[in-house]
């Protein structure tokens, strides 16, 4: 939807977005494709944490205390990166939050990974006789 007519406010940032690109100002946000500028009011759960960001932390946490169960504990640390991915890819466009949450699920799912490698090596280089 095009404005017909633009005030100092929206003629500024029109100009700071990108093309194709959203951003938060307030209790508004402004998205823009080509020259037209579309404002969403700030809807109740909008702007949150999102919900992505939170399974991957929760998944990350778990392939770390679950490392001794071996399919469980690799399989939460894989989908914890996968679910952390997306979202800090939904947090970076500043609609949703939870980049930070994002992140550390991220993180910890690749200590998973590490973690179950290494106790995986240990236990090959033991002869699989003894676990820890």
């Amino acid at each position: 939807m095009e404005l017909p007519e633009r005030d100092g406010e929206e003629e500024r940032i029109l100009h700071s977005l990108d093309e194709s690109e959203c951003m938060r100002e307030g209790d508004t946000i402004y998205c823009r494709e080509g020259g037209k500028i579309e404002t969403y009011p700030l809807e109740e759960g909008r702007g949150s944490i999102s919900e992505t960001s939170v399974v991957g932390f929760i998944l990350g946490v778990l392939g770390v205390l679950l490392l001794p169960l071996p399919f469980i504990g690799i399989s939460s640390a894989i989908l914890a990166i996968v679910f952390s991915g997306v979202g800090i890819y939904q947090s970076r466009g500043g609609i949703r939050r939870g980049f930070a949450i994002a992140l550390s699920g991220f993180i910890l799912g690749v200590i998973g990974i590490v973690a179950f490698v290494v106790l995986m090596a240990r236990i090959l280089a033991l002869g699989g006789s003894r676990l820890y």
